[in-house]
C-alpha cells in the first residue's frame, strides 16, 4: 500500500470491518507481498475469491477489500509473509474481529491441528503485524519492534452500548472522527459509520460519509468504503510516483551537467596544455644541447637560449638534465595528441552543456508533466556525451561472439552463453561496482549489471528481472524458487588454472525466482 496520509482511524476500520466480513468461511490460498510494508491474503472457495490488502508501513497503516491480485514484487519475501504461506496457507478463515473500537484487526485461522491468529496494529509509528498462535505465542512479525502485541482481543461484537461509550471516551480517534462526534453527537456518527455513505476526496482523504468541514463538491461518491479507501490510495500513489519521477530526473539533471561541466573542464586543461606543446618541445631542445652547463639535482637552471638571450628553467631536482628534456618531449606528446582528439569534441560537449543547462531551465517550469524532457535525456545519454581523458584512452572490450546484451530500467545487462563467454562477461566486461550474479549451485551463465560505478541505483525489481534472465539461462530453466546469487563484481574471483567459467565469490545475497 502507497503512503497515504488520511484518518484511518477506528470509526474507518468499524466501517471496513462488514466488508472485510465477506472472507469468513474462506481458505488461504496465497500470501503475496507487494512492497515491504504491505501483504496481500488471496482467498478463495465456495465459488468465491477475495484479496484482503493489508498494510503495517509506519504512520500509514491500513486494510481493505482489493480489486487488484497484485503479486510479490520485492526482491525476497520476508520472514513474516513465508511464515504466513507455511503456516495458515490451507487454513480457513473463522472469523475477523475488531479490538474494541481501535485500529486493531485480527484474522483467526483454523487448521485440523492448529489455529493462528494474524494480528494487525495499525497505530501510526507503531504499526505492525503479528503471527500468533493457539498459545498466545508470537510465531513471526512483520517489523523487529519492542512493543509486543496488544493481548487479549476484546472484541465488541458491534455491541451499540459499548460502542458508543467508547466513542465518547475518544481514546481511538483521530482528529477528524472528534471533531464529527462533538459537532454530530456519537450516536448520529454511529448511525452513519453503520451504514456508510463512502466518499474519496483526492488529496484529503476517505470517508465513511462527508466530513462537516470537507466541501461537498470535492466528493467522489463510491460504492464501498474498501473501494473508497482503495481509490484514494490509488491516486495518491500516483501523486507519489510523479513526484518521484520528477525528483529522479531532477537528480539526473544535476547530476549530467556537473559531469559535463567536469567533462569541459578537463578538456579546457587539457586544449590549454596543447597551447604551449611547441614551448615544451623548445625547452626540451634547449635543455638537450645545455645539459653540459647545467649540474644535477638544480631545481632551476639560468642558460641561454640559441639566440643568445638568459632564460630560466624549472628542473625535477630528482631527475637528470636529459630526462628534464624527456620529459618535456613526453608532455608535448602528450598535448598534441589531445588536442588532436579533443578540438572536435570540445565544441560538442559545450553543445551538451548548454542543451542541458536549458533543459535545467525548462524543468522548473513545466510542473507536473515532465514526459518530454525524461524522452530527451534517454535519447541522449550522458555516458556517451561525457567525454573524458580517460574514457577516450580506455577502448570498450572486443565483444564476445557468445556474450549476449539487454537493457533493463536504463541500465545494460550482459551475460555469457558459454563457459569461455562467461570468462568474458565476468573479467572482461564486469567493472569492480557492478552486479554480478549467478544461480546457486548449478551451471548457468554468469549475468552483470552496468552500474555505471553507482550500484545503489539499481532499484530491487532490476536485480530481481536480471535474476530471472541468470535462472532461464542455467540448468534450473524449467524448475521453481530457483535460488540466485548476487553481490558486487569486486567479489568475485577467478582462481588460476581454473576451467573457463569457473569462479569463486563472497559478500553474496540470495533471492528466488521462477524463470
Amino acid at each position: 500500500m502507497p503512503g497515504v496520509s488520511f484518518p484511518f482511524d477506528g470509526l474507518v476500520l468499524y466501517a471496513l470491518l462488514p466488508e472485510l466480513k465477506r472472507a469468513e468461511g474462506l481458505f488461504l490460498r496465497s500470501v503475496a507481498q507487494p512492497s515491504e510494508f504491505e501483504a496481500r491474503l488471496l482467498l478463495g472457495g465456495h465459488g468465491q475469491k477475495l484479496t484482503i490488502a493489508i498494510s503495517w508501513e509506519p504512520g500509514t497503516p491500513g486494510a481493505f477489500v482489493s480489486s487488484v491480485q497484485l503479486k510479490s514484487k520485492v526482491p525476497e519475501e520476508s520472514a513474516f509473509v513465508r511464515a504466513m504461506k507455511e503456516r495458515c496457507g490451507g487454513m480457513r478463515l473463522l472469523a475477523v474481529r475488531q479490538h474494541r473500537l481501535d485500529r486493531l484487526l485480527a484474522f483467526d485461522f483454523v487448521g485440523e491441528r492448529h489455529t493462528y491468529r494474524l494480528q494487525v496494529e495499525m497505530f501510526g509509528t507503531h504499526s505492525n503485524a503479528f503471527l500468533i498462535d493457539e498459545r498466545g505465542v508470537t510465531v513471526a512479525r512483520a517489523r523487529r519492534a519492542r512493543r509486543p502485541p496488544t493481548q487479549p482481543m476484546e472484541d465488541f461484537e458491534r455491541d451499540r452500548i459499548r460502542v458508543l461509550e467508547e466513542m465518547n471516551s475518544q481514546e481511538s480517534l483521530s482528529k477528524v472522527a472528534k471533531r464529527e462526534v462533538a459537532l454530530r453527537g456519537a450516536e448520529d456518527v454511529l448511525e452513519r459509520i453503520s451504514a456508510p455513505t463512502p466518499v474519496v476526496i483526492l488529496g484529503a482523504g476517505a470517508y465513511p460519509f462527508l466530513p462537516s468541514d470537507l466541501a461537498e463538491a470535492d466528493a467522489i461518491s463510491v460504492g464501498s468504503m474498501s473501494a473508497a479507501v482503495e481509490q484514494f490510495c490509488l491516486s495518491r500513489a500516483r501523486q507519489q510516483e510523479q513526484e518521484a519521477r520528477r525528483h529522479r530526473i531532477e537528480q539526473e539533471l544535476k547530476r549530467r551537467t556537473s559531469n559535463a561541466r567536469q567533462a569541459l573542464d578537463r578538456m579546457q586543461r587539457a586544449m590549454d596544455e596543447a597551447a604551449v606543446a611547441d614551448q615544451l618541445q623548445s625547452e626540451g631542445d634547449l635543455l638537450l644541447a645545455r645539459a653540459h652547463q647545467i649540474a644535477d639535482g638544480v631545481s632551476r637552471a639560468e642558460i641561454e637560449d640559441f639566440e643568445g638571450r638568459g632564460v630560466v628553467l624549472d628542473l625535477d631536482p630528482q631527475k637528470s638534465p636529459i630526462e628534464n628534456a624527456e620529459a618535456r618531449y613526453a608532455r608535448a606528446r602528450k598535448a598534441r595528441r589531445a588536442a588532436a582528439i579533443l578540438g572536435p569534441r570540445f565544441d560538442e560537449m559545450k553543445e551538451h552543456l548548454q542543451e542541458l543547462e536549458c533543459m535545467s531551465a525548462e524543468f522548473e517550469t513545466a510542473g507536473a508533466d515532465v514526459s518530454a524532457i525524461e524522452s530527451r535525456l534517454s535519447q541522449r545519454d550522458a555516458s556517451s556525451a561525457a567525454l573524458s581523458l580517460r574514457t577516450l584512452r580506455t577502448p570498450s572490450p572486443r565483444p564476445h561472439p557468445r556474450v549476449s546484451c539487454t537493457h533493463l530500467a536504463g541500465f545494460e545487462v550482459w551475460w555469457g552463453e558459454s563457459a569461455e563467454a562467461n570468462d568474458f562477461v565476468t573479467t572482461k566486461i564486469a567493472k569492480g561496482n557492478d552486479i554480478w550474479l549467478h544461480v546457486r549451485g548449478h551451471t548457468g551463465s554468469h549475468v552483470v549489471i552496468a552500474t555505471a560505478n553507482r550500484p545503489e541505483r539499481v532499484q530491487p525489481h532490476t536485480i530481481l528481472e536480471a535474476a530471472k534472465i541468470a535462472a532461464r539461462h542455467s540448468t534450473q530453466k524449467h524448475a521453481r524458487h530457483v535460488p540466485v546469487d548476487y553481490t558486487l563484481a569486486k567479489y568475485v574471483r577467478k582462481p588460476r588454472k581454473s576451467a573457463p567459467g569457473q569462479v569463486t565469490y563472497s559478500r553474496e545475497k540470495t533471492l528466488f525466482v521462477d524463470p
